[in-house]
């Protein structure tokens, strides 16, 4: 956006002054290696203090509109080979970075629902897993959250089914952002989610009421329709000692589900 600033700095200066930035842009806005020989150019590393003979920056830009300049001293004149060598090095390096990207969006895609854009239920699965491996080792108490929406059929039959995908979304993004970042929430199928969490037993129980009512009081607009939707909740849990597959808690999360749907719906029920 046209801003400067060190992210990272070892053994270099770490404040820039105006003029400076103002340089560095300039380079970086050309896009191509720059190479000057200059006998009045002093650089202070550390405690030392330098005189280089050469100076070549090697501007480097990604796709994703980030910028980075490679500042080279060297105590040397340099020939035009090495020159030419540094101009590859800089297309080799632009490349690498491009392919790292295409290589983490991939995975990333790899690992989301396509609609809510939380995990997926085969990668959501794995991460569950190995939070609830992590918190045996820890010696703490895992809990499984199983949400369902409540007569979500009824939405899709009288809104359409890009309604009920609307809502779906909502909905997830409402219980994302009422979860910690270390939790693991995904889409196990349909119109169920499950979320993972450490935590001590009051604060599981709070936390899924709070989701419960959250969404009970939000009105979603869609194509100047106004729809309501509630969601019942099941919990299981497992303590550090217990020999529970994670395939077994989510079971458990289900029938607590089921009881909490059977006995009215909108409500949360914990199996003990």
């Amino acid at each position: 956006m046209g801003n400067l600033n060190v992210i990272f700095s070892y053994l270099s200066r770490e404040q820039l002054n105006d003029k400076q930035k103002e340089s560095i842009k300039n380079i970086l806005d050309k896009g191509q290696l720059l190479s000057f020989r200059d006998s009045n150019i002093e650089i202070s590393i550390a405690t030392l203090s330098v005189k280089p003979k050469e100076v070549v920056f090697l501007p480097i830009e990604t796709k994703k509109s980030e910028k980075y300049l490679i500042a080279l001293y060297f105590n040397s004149y340099l020939k035009q080979d090495d020159i030419n060598f540094f101009k590859r090095l800089i297309y080799q390096y632009n490349l690498a970075l491009d392919r790292s990207s295409a290589y983490e969006h991939m995975q990333k895609i790899a690992a989301l629902d396509e609609l809510t854009g939380i995990y997926n239920r085969r990668f959501g699965m794995q991460r569950l897993a190995e939070d609830y491996s992590r918190a045996k080792r820890s010696g703490n108490a895992f809990y499984v959250i199983m949400f369902d929406i409540d007569h979500f059929k009824k939405i899709n039959d009288t809104f359409g089914h890009q309604a009920g995908d609307y809502v779906l979304y909502q909905i997830a993004k409402t219980i994302k952002s009422l979860l910690r970042i270390e939790d693991v929430f995904l889409r196990y199928g349909g119109e169920e989610f499950v979320a993972g969490l450490i935590c001590k037993f009051e604060n599981v129980i709070e936390k899924a009421e709070t989701i419960r009512k959250e969404i009970e009081k939000l009105t979603f607009l869609f194509n100047d329709f106004e729809i309501k939707a509630t969601v019942s909740i099941g919990i299981s849990k497992s303590q550090p000692s217990d020999l529970l597959t994670i395939e077994s808690l989510i079971k458990e999360a289900d029938e607590a589900l089921y009881i909490a749907k059977n006995s009215g719906r909108n409500k949360v029920f914990i199996k003990q």
